[in-house]
């Protein structure tokens, strides 16, 4: 006993003991408590003394309050204490006190002065003896004082701080008061308004602040910001909402306990601490500190704190520790003004379209310097990120042929749209960016301004053009999807094609699919012919020609994607070596997560699209036509599986999918790109007319390939999504 109690280093304090009694304490500190007792023989007696004294009061206070004493005068009997008179006319003098003593403690919301007042006065009518002078009797006047004593001054004691507080019941207090928040709201709509700072640790340094008005859709989670006053940058917000978004957390707003425990819950450990504080105006907060367990991750959050008023249990404050390899962010969000409001208050769309830009800064005095120094490679690359989220944001598609020019002043986003509407949209979208200049037209615009007759091809704007002021972009992304580029990274000098669907092929009479498959419609019932018989019009039926159509826009879709994840991965290859934030390491991590999401959906919903013909396509043998070409039939008896020899390794394949995981994330993505194209490829020569006689088609070569495509596609974007963006 002795030895235990003089090699322990730390013991349990009260407040522990007392919540470990009442099983007020959370998981991990539970366990240590516990462990720690039955090792320790002080902390245990303790632990018993506190139960004996809590019994004891507990035993005092029900027989002040129950009529029927019978079972509660044998227990005082037994314990020392003597009862006078019938239970019926014995007074209860220290219910008050109490009962007081007993709703303060109850109440989670009550202030330290609160119970400490009630405990002494419960101590006071205990010393005063008024329960004799009522009809109490003691059989030991001074072992029964002097415990009473002990017991009251214990009490207050344990209540001369605040109470003690789990983290669950304070995330159960929390998510209370915000279902009150949001009853009978249809639709709610929060308006928040804001101070943000970014802060650089271990020193603290602070490299961007400001306020935002921002109001959030909560069903839908999307956000529209606007900064308030001058001097407040958009990047700080655009990195922290990109933070949300990295961790799952737009199912809540700012300063929230849904976006709080929406990081705890996304599958890792953490470790929670709850901390009890007054501010400097008086007001009483809780802190939920929530640290992961991996404390070694290199990457993401490591650290998130809320911070809520005692009084109303409303969020006031939250905290992101965000680690980013070598350096580590810290995200620091106070609300100053909170609003629940309904959508139908708000302008029609307004979530659809970003405010336009704050006031223009005033002009420049008399004397002042007009050079202006050139920003750094951080702020370049930073900006050029920022302008490729908001395009990514947008939804530019194979219509909109953009570029995004990084110069050595600035970056540029030039290129043609459709409407002058998508025009207008697409520019108040890059408004709000520091160091991006707009310069975009419509096609209509461009046809106009030119001198001499050209045709559309010729008006799109090439990244090798020399930007403004003869500088040459140092960097040029393209913002429109290219089938016709090799999977290989694009040069700076090379102009992408852009993607181009013509409808009009599918409408031909035969398609391909039902010339070499047999799947022709059935014969109408008043020709009379059997069934499986071409159609007398020539035409194909109208299942077949919707299945065409959903083949090769899905194709389309997902060629879109792969060129956009490919696109991606020539940017990390080309800022490599450039100074980046961690704001900026998010944005790309969102945009590359959603692309491979939707590619994920879109060839899931082509290989549904293309699987019930395939089989009938790849059966088919091949038979030498009189001409020497190629033919395809179908043998009387229906379709014979073959065994096929096994095809030879396509180009980008790996030997395993542990290989794949293996290889980097820029690798990966330039090889799905690649296989996009090959089914991209496969599917018009399957499912649009050609101008290739069918004989020569070889549809089973084809279906077989599209069929391997498709398999090889999804076990890319599987190795894609586990792949680490961010090399260390």
């Amino acid at each position: 006993m002795l030895r235990s109690q003089c090699e322990a280093d730390w013991h349990a304090s009260d407040e522990q003991l007392v919540a470990l009694n009442d099983a007020e304490l959370g998981g991990r500190e539970r366990t240590r408590v516990r462990r720690h007792a039955d090792r320790c023989w002080r902390c245990r007696t303790r632990l018993r003394e506190i139960e004996e004294i809590v019994s004891a009061l507990m035993t005092v206070y029900a027989a002040s309050l129950d009529d029927d004493g019978d079972e509660e005068d044998a227990d005082l009997r037994t314990r020392g204490l003597a009862v006078r008179g019938p239970a019926a006319a014995r007074p209860r003098l220290p219910r008050e006190a109490l009962d007081a003593l007993h709703a303060a403690a109850g109440r989670r919301t009550a202030s330290a002065r609160g119970l400490r007042t009630a405990a002494w006065e419960a101590c006071r009518r205990l010393l005063a003896g008024r329960a004799r002078d009522a009809g109490w009797t003691i059989g030991f006047p001074l072992t029964a004082r002097v415990g009473a004593v002990c017991a009251t001054a214990l009490i207050v004691v344990l209540l001369s701080g605040s109470p003690p507080l789990s983290a669950r019941q304070l995330v159960r207090q929390v998510d209370r008061a915000e279902r009150a928040e949001f009853e009978g709201a249809r639709a709610p709509v929060v308006y928040q308004r804001l101070e943000v700072a970014t802060r650089r640790l271990p020193a603290r340094t602070v490299t961007g602040e400001g306020t935002w008005e921002i109001w959030t859709e909560v069903a839908a989670g999307r956000h529209r910001s606007r900064p308030v006053g001058a001097g407040a940058p958009a990047s700080s917000l655009d990195a922290l909402l990109a933070v949300f978004e990295r961790h799952r957390m737009t199912g809540g707003w700012p300063v929230s306990l849904r976006s709080h425990q929406r990081w705890r819950e996304r599958g890792e450990a953490v470790d929670d601490v709850v901390h009890q504080a007054v501010t400097p105006a008086g007001e009483a907060v809780v802190t939920l500190e929530s640290t992961a367990i991996r404390g070694d991750r290199a990457y993401g959050v490591v650290q998130a704190a809320l911070t809520v008023r005692e009084r109303d249990w409303h969020p006031v404050e939250q905290r992101l520790v965000v680690r980013d390899g070598q350096s580590t962010t810290e995200f620091v969000v106070r609300e100053m003004d909170f609003k629940v409001m309904p959508l139908s208050s708000l302008p029609v769309a307004f979530f659809d379209e970003r405010p336009g830009p704050p006031a223009p800064a005033p002009a420049p005095v008399a004397g002042e310097a007009r050079r202006r120094l050139a920003p750094s490679a951080s702020d370049l690359v930073t900006a050029e990120v920022q302008a490729m989220y908001a395009l990514h944001r947008f939804g530019v598609t194979a219509e909109d042929e953009i570029t995004v020019e990084r110069g050595k002043h600035g970056v540029q986003v030039r290129g043609l749209t459709t409407t002058e509407e998508r025009r207008q949209r697409l520019v108040r979208a890059l408004a709000n960016i520091p160091l991006v200049r707009a310069r975009i037209r419509t096609a209509e615009e461009a046809l106009v301004s030119m001198t001499a007759p050209r045709g559309v091809a010729a008006t799109r704007p090439s990244s090798a053009a020399p930007a403004p002021g003869g500088a040459r972009p140092t960097s040029t992304t393209s913002a429109t999807p290219s089938g016709a580029a090799p999977p290989g990274a694009m040069p700076d000098g090379a102009v992408p094609v852009p993607l181009r669907f013509d409808e009009t092929r599918i409408e031909a009479d035969r398609l391909p699919m039902q010339a070499l498959a047999g799947l022709a419609p059935p014969r109408g019932a008043a020709s009379g012919g059997p069934a499986g018989a071409p159609a007398s019009d020539g035409r194909a039926d109208e299942a077949a020609m919707r299945r065409a159509r959903d083949a090769v826009r899905q194709s389309l879709a997902l060629l879109e994607r792969a060129w956009a994840l490919r696109r991606l991965a020539e940017w990390l290859r080309r800022t490599h070596s450039l100074p980046t934030t961690p704001g900026t390491h998010d944005l790309i991590e969102v945009m590359a997560r959603e692309h491979a999401e939707a590619a994920s959906a879109v060839l899931a919903a082509l290989d549904s699209t293309v699987t019930p013909v395939l089989p009938a396509l790849a059966a088919r043998q091949p038979a030498s036509a009189p001409d020497g070409r190629s033919r395809n039939r179908v043998p009387p008896d229906g379709p014979v599986a073959t065994s096929a020899a096994p095809a030879p390794p396509e180009a980008g394949a790996s030997a395993s999918p542990a290989a794949d995981r293996a290889r980097p994330w820029a690798e990966l993505a330039t090889d799905f790109f690649g296989i996009a194209a090959e089914i991209d490829r496969d599917t018009r020569r399957l499912f649009t007319a050609s101008t290739t006689p069918a004989a020569a088609v070889d549809a089973a070569k084809d279906a077989q390939r599209l069929r391997r495509g498709l398999d090889r596609a999804a076990r890319g974007l599987e190795a894609l999504q586990q792949a680490r963006l961010w090399l260390p």
